[in-house]
């Protein structure tokens, strides 16, 4: 007589029976059953790479021996937020990090909780800023004149002024992404 156990069911079950023929039935009987554990999950190391700036970046990974049924994030993430949800965990890097970060996890299911895995992560380095062409005026004999640049992409941390010089001008950058061209 086969038997089957509902899904995801663990303990102690029972069922009885009674046996007939031509000469009779039986006695009921009681059969009982213990389902047991699943075998706990096990959790590996991860190595995974977001995009600077980006946020929500699902981590694949890296599971096996019993499936889990939940996983939790255990030693958090120095320079991000990574936030386990059911099975899944996603990662965000802190506003403006590049670089290295990494955090640890657990899986765990009916059977166990598996022992912590780290979840290396590498945060992509922001865009280059990209220059464009400027055209601007001054008036004659003038001074400090501020000159709008065309900067477009990723955030310019500051600005290099290049060559050609044009004759009788001196470009001066007093701040990022603002030159000033004196006579």
């Amino acid at each position: 007589m086969p038997s089957a156990p509902a899904a995801g069911y663990t303990g102690a079950d029972s069922f009885t029976y009674r046996a007939t023929n031509a000469g009779g039935t039986s006695a009921p009987a009681t059969v009982t059953i213990t389902v047991g554990a699943p075998p706990p999950p096990t959790a590996g190391a991860v190595s995974a790479s977001v995009g600077y700036g980006s946020s929500s970046n699902p981590i694949t990974l890296n599971l096996s021996g019993g499936a889990a049924t939940s996983v939790a994030v255990g030693t958090p993430a120095a320079h991000g937020t990574a936030t386990a949800s059911g099975t899944t965990i996603t990662y965000t890097p802190a506003a403006g990090y590049t670089g290295a970060d990494s955090f640890t996890y657990r899986a765990t299911n009916a059977g166990g909780t598996s022992a912590p895995a780290t979840v290396t992560i590498t945060v992509g380095a922001p865009p280059p800023p990209t220059a464009g062409a400027v055209s601007a005026s001054v008036g004659y004999g003038s001074s400090s004149n501020p000159i709008t640049l065309n900067l477009s992409g990723g955030t310019a941390t500051s600005v290099a002024v290049g060559t050609p010089a044009p004759a009788r001008s001196a470009p001066a950058l007093p701040m990022a992404a603002a030159a000033t061209r004196l006579p």
